[in-house]
């Protein structure tokens, strides 16, 4: 039988090459799947992220930009405290002169809106430093134009006031004006040259632009600083017209006798020409943090003015920040104060700064369970399913091979002997060979012989049988008294004949039990027969059936004092056509079914049939176990 277990070999080393196969198929697959879809998810995730940096942005630029174009606005007389109205039209509608009436700045007689406002200054051709919100000594004593409080303020402002002289020189200041609108204003628009615009067009074509779905490259931004471009060029005064001695005594802040008669000279008017509000950061002496500054030039017949307003930048961050609470509880703005340092998506239009959103690594969350894992999961569970089966059906097919080849060759062997005496016998009568004092003995050994032939047909019929599920099977309440009884009776002389002795022993004499009588005869019956074959160890077999209760059942046990029953054996010699070893000098018959049918039978009647471990430490106990019948 070698051949089969080679083939069998071979059968289960090819199921083991598809098994690696499969799997190392799914495990690609899987792989490949895992990783498409994790990169699809932190796309997707990244996406989601940039949008709600992008919302951020937007929320605290919808908030800061309308507050900072509306100081972009202001007209260039709002930086002086005191100054000379150009035309000023009483209720007569009479129009006075501009030397007759002086009016006092909105920056100087209202608060400002906001506390992070530290100052506005003016920067006079001269580098000499102003500011509206601080009133002229002339000015002060005015009755009923100021107050306590207003003289507290000019402390204050006169004390920043001389902290930005301290900071800056003018030279200084022109430069880093023009480096920064250099890198902020296009030279080629021709717009920024200082050309008016007449309407609104460029900012609706900048609406109307395509804003960039992904933010890359620092896309997003330059869509914003141009759209704030083309707006703060519309919300910047370019030129307008005034005397040249109202403008010299609002820049100057004094107004003398001789302005006042140069003002005789209609013609002599000069242009005021605007340029853009550049954002600069500056520290002022005296703080320990950086201020924003924002700074515009202003040509006023020739001359170079210089003027803007500087905020408090730790206040003003968090205002910026507090608009985006919700959505990013933790985030900061980052100055961007080197000049080679280029903007990117995160950086805000009109504010030099980056938002840095400081959230954790989104990634994280692409392992996220989805369909394609449902998918995934399903593939590997349908493989593993089909690979079960085919296991199982190859398993099967294999044992059903082996268990044929094993009939086949259990039967040829045990047919040969009686077949062979048949044959010898017969003819050695038919020819008359055989003394008429030696035919009885002939003629009992083929009828010994032919009893042993059909006991091997009755037995592969029965397992026949049983594996079709055919085996009738009649239970009826029997005491164990009377099993005991029909077995004594059937194996006696059979037992006194091989040389065993057979004791029984009924420890529950009143007990019955719910079984077929037939089939626990033939179990026991089995038992006894394969004791009386394989129980022999040197001295007189000795085969002793008890019956006793043992957890609520009724255990009927044949126990012999043999050699017992290997341990390598132990777990087979309930399988078909598996024989146990004889003893050397014992020849006995049988294919190996006695057992097998045994346990077959003792599971129809709803019991089991075991090998338990004999307390005397030699021979072989077998327990059958059945229900009892007033259980």
């Amino acid at each position: 039988m070698s051949w089969l277990a080679k083939s069998g070999r071979w059968a289960y080393i090819t199921f083991g090459a598809l098994c690696l196969l499969v799997v190392g198929i799914l495990i690609w697959a899987t792989e490949v799947s895992l990783r498409l879809d994790q990169k699809q998810q932190t796309d997707a995730l990244q996406k989601a992220h940039e949008n709600r940096v992008r919302l951020a942005i937007n929320q605290m630029e919808s908030w800061a930009n309308p507050i900072l174009f509306s100081e972009f606005r202001r007209d260039y007389n709002d930086y002086s405290p005191i100054y000379f109205p150009d035309e000023v039209r009483v209720r007569t509608g009479e129009v006075l002169r501009p030397d007759t009436y002086v009016q006092l700045s909105s920056l100087l007689t209202q608060p400002v809106r906001y506390d992070w406002f530290l100052l506005y200054f003016q920067m006079s051709p001269e580098g000499m430093l102003g500011s509206p919100q601080i009133a002229p000594e002339f000015a002060r004593n005015w009755p009923g134009a100021f107050d306590e409080s207003d003289f507290r303020e000019w402390i204050i402002y006169e004390r920043r006031l001389l902290s930005l002289a301290f900071t800056f020189a003018r030279e200084d200041v022109a430069a880093e004006y023009d480096e920064k609108r250099g890198r902020l204003v296009d030279p080629n628009d021709p717009t920024d040259d200082g050309e008016e615009l007449n309407d609104a067009k460029s900012v609706q074509l900048a609406s109307a632009e395509q804003h960039p779905s992904t933010i890359k490259d620092g896309a997003d931004y330059m869509w914003r600083r141009e759209n704030v471009r083309r707006l703060q060029r519309l919300q910047t005064p370019r030129v307008v017209c005034t005397s040249e001695q109202v403008a010299t005594a609002n820049l100057t802040d004094v107004a003398t006798q001789e302005i006042v008669d140069a003002n005789d000279n209609e013609e002599n008017v000069v242009g005021i020409r605007y340029e853009n509000m550049v954002p600069l950061w500056t520290e002022l002496s005296g703080r320990t943090t950086k201020d924003l500054m924002f700074l515009r030039a202003l040509d006023v017949g020739g001359a170079r003015v210089f003027q803007g307003f500087v905020v408090d930048w730790p206040r003003f961050s968090d205002e910026l920040l507090a608009q985006v609470r919700d959505l990013f509880p933790n985030a900061e703005l980052e100055i961007i104060d080197e000049t080679n340092e280029s903007p990117d998506d995160t950086t805000l239009s009109l504010i030099p700064a980056r938002f840095n959103p400081n959230t954790s690594n989104i990634a994280v969350a692409g392992l996220a369970w989805n369909h394609t894992h449902s998918f995934l999961l399903m593939g590997w569970g349908g493989a593993i399913f089909l690979l079960i089966a085919l296991g199982l059906g190859l398993r099967s097919m294999l044992q059903l091979s082996e268990r044929r080849t094993q009939f086949a060759y259990a039967v040829t062997h045990e047919l040969r002997t009686p077949l062979t005496t048949f044959q010898l016998y017969t003819d050695m009568l038919a020819n008359g060979l055989v003394e008429e004092s030696s035919r009885q003995e002939y003629l009992e050994t083929l009828n010994q012989e032919s009893r042993r032939l059909s006991g091997l047909v009755s037995g592969v019929l029965e397992h026949s049988r049983i594996e079709s599920g055919s085996v009738p099977v009649s239970k009826e309440l029997v005491p164990v008294s009377e099993i005991l009884n029909e077995v004594r009776e059937a194996q006696e002389a059979w037992c006194t004949k091989s040389g065993a002795k057979l004791t029984f022993e009924n420890n529950s004499p009143d007990l019955s039990i719910l079984t077929d009588r037939r089939l626990t005869v033939q179990i026991l019956g089995n038992l006894i027969d394969n004791a009386c074959k394989y129980g022999r160890n040197g001295d007189a077999a000795q085969v002793a059936v008890t019956s006793r209760l043992i957890e609520g059942k009724c255990a009927l046990e044949v126990t012999d004092n043999g050699p017992g029953i290997p341990a390598r054996l132990r777990s087979s010699i309930f399988k078909p056509y598996q024989r146990g070893e004889q003893h050397a000098t014992t020849v006995t018959g049988g294919i190996g079914l006695g057992l097998a049918l045994s346990r077959s039978w003792a599971k129809m009647l709803g019991g089991n049939l075991e090998l338990v471990a004999n307390g005397k430490g030699n021979g072989a106990r077998f327990r059958l176990s059945l229900e009892p019948g007033n259980a």
